[in-house]
Order: structure tokens, then sequence, then C-alpha cells
């Protein structure tokens, strides 16, 4: 096995990571003040090919960030878009005449109770067994009331 390999840290990991230092407000804040002011005492020391250097390379970097912002907020919409699309399957299967609690946080997401509600309704079994009880157990409840079905919740 190659060592080099072996100490690669993941690719995920290392997006990451990446995708931290590019949009960290501080991190763009404090190294474009930085590269600002190392830019212009090159320049007041004559040096101005490096200082341009820097500059292109501060925008550059720069670009980066406002790239990397734009995607994460466009996979942050999507992402909300999908559960908003799966809360209206949700409240269009079991028909409830009620809010449903908070999805999110500590409950599960919609797109898990879609699953739930899926899963349910393909295997119809006479007994749920759930370990907790909150909207999961709600939904289950509702679902399996359709067949007879009972929840058993701990």
């Amino acid at each position: 096995m190659n060592t080099q390999a072996k100490h690669k840290k993941p690719k995920a990991y290392r997006h990451f990571r990446l995708s931290w230092v590019w949009t960290n407000q501080w991190v763009v804040a404090t190294l474009t003040f930085v590269t600002l002011l190392s830019s212009v005492e090159l320049y007041r020391n004559g040096a101005t090919h490096s200082a341009t250097l820097l500059v292109a390379g501060l925008v550059l970097y720069l670009q980066r960030a406002y790239f990397s912002l734009h995607y994460r907020s466009l996979a942050a919409a999507q992402q909300s878009y999908r559960q908003v699309e799966q809360l209206f399957n949700i409240h269009a299967a079991l028909q409830v005449r009620t809010p449903l609690p908070q999805m999110r946080n500590w409950a599960i997401s919609p797109d898990m109770g879609s699953f739930l509600i899926a899963t349910a309704q393909e295997h119809r079994p006479h007994h749920i067994v759930e370990l907790g009880s909150g909207i999961s157990t709600l939904i289950l409840a509702t679902i399996a009331k359709a067949w007879g079905g009972k929840v058993l919740t701990f």
C-alpha cells in the first residue's frame, strides 16, 4: 500500500476545510487587509511588479470566496426546497386537519417523514416498534391507522 495514500485526508474533509478558509468572514477580511497593506508598502518601496502580483492574487482569492459562497448558498436553497416539497407530500399522504409539530433540529426532517410513510405503506406492518416519541410517532400512527396497524413507542 502506498504510504502517501495512508496519510492523505479524505477529499470531503479537505473540501470542507478549504471551503471554511475560503468563506470565513474573518479570514477573508484579514487576508484582504494584510494583502492591501503589503502591496502598498511594496509599491512605496519600488517593487511595483510584486505589488501588482499580490493584488492579482487577492482578486483571485476574493473571486474564489465569492463563488464558494454562491455554490454553498445554492446547495442550501436546493436542500430547503426538497424539504418543503417533502413536507407537502407528508400533508397530502396523512390528510391532517391540524398543523404538525416543528420538523428539524431534534425532530425528524420532512424527507425522513416521507421515507417513513413510503416504507410503512409498502410493507403495511401490523406492529411498529419505535424508540422515541415525536413527529415520527404521529406520522407512523396516522399512516398505520389506515390498515389497522399499531405503533408501540418507548
